[in-house]
């Protein structure tokens, strides 16, 4: 049974790992942004700039995208969440906080980029933004989730894995393997078809059988579903601003989790108007 100085405790415990974890990520956010190596080349050719000037231009500006997306939303969230009143809303915005900064740590420290200066970083964050997700899931007070959001994981986890698996089937039957493409891994195919994938279907399944779990497993998917979007958005502009053209079938894609990013949010808004219905 909790007591209140043990919950107590697991507030400030909270607080600190998310503080450390806001500041790592927002240094690694602004030296993405603004870093460039000493051993940047004088003729970059294909490659991206600054920090990611050892990746392709495409990989380089997404890098960037996502680097935007952290200082102009993940940021400001995460210095709400961690002023804000001990409450289950705070919670809720610094679930949203780790799962983007845990997502992140592993595509960078697992091979979405080309290794660089700031590899010890990424291998830092992600163990601390996993133990601060956990802390944060831990009494966030959401005994029942919005209707529909079990049906909307599992369809998630079935787009999504059948989206990543047609695309590596292409890429494979064309014969674009390392090092014509990419480097050595698809990191966004490993996350996304051997984890995500399956997890919202679990996390579905669960929610619809009444499993406990299934809460705190479905609120980190969702909440990371609903930033698909604006993380899109500023990837794609960082991709066209060095030089990267896209062809009209990029479209069917971007369509495609723009609504699973928009259905994300409204079920992350409304699971926010119900802890603000039962909060003290």
């Amino acid at each position: 049974m909790n007591t209140p100085k043990a919950n107590e405790n697991v507030d400030r415990t909270l607080r600190v790992v998310s503080l450390v974890v806001l500041l790592l990520g927002t240094g690694a956010a602004f030296a993405g942004l603004l870093w460039s190596p000493a051993d940047l080349p004088a003729t970059p050719g294909l490659h991206g700039q600054g920090l990611y000037w050892r990746d392709t231009a495409f990989v380089a500006g997404g890098s960037q995208g996502s680097d935007l997306l952290s200082l102009i939303l993940i940021l400001p969230l995460g210095v709400w969440a961690i002023a804000a009143s001990r409450d289950s809303l705070q919670r809720l915005g610094l679930v949203v906080v780790h799962t983007w900064w845990l997502y992140l740590s592993a595509s960078l420290a697992f091979g979405a980029i080309a290794f660089n200066e700031l590899f010890p970083l990424y291998v830092v964050l992600m163990p601390a933004s996993a133990v601060a997700l956990l802390l944060a899931l831990n009494g966030l007070g959401v005994s029942k989730v919005p209707r529909g959001m079990p049906v909307f994981l599992v369809g998630c986890g079935i787009l999504t894995g059948l989206s990543w698996a047609i695309l590596l089937w292409l890429e494979m039957t064309s014969g674009a393997f390392p090092p014509a493409t990419y480097y050595t891994v698809r990191t966004t195919y490993t996350i996304d078809l051997g984890i995500i994938a399956p997890a919202c279907i679990a996390a579905g399944l669960a929610l619809a059988n009444g499993w406990r779990w299934g809460t705190g497993l479905a609120l980190p998917l969702v909440a990371f579903a609903a930033l698909l979007l604006p993380m899109m958005v500023l990837q794609t502009v960082m991709q066209i601003r060095v030089g990267v053209a896209f062809g009209p079938e990029a479209a069917v894609p971007f369509i495609g989790f723009t609504l699973v990013s928009v259905g994300a949010t409204w079920f992350l808004i409304q699971t926010a108007r119900y802890l603000r219905r039962i909060r003290p």
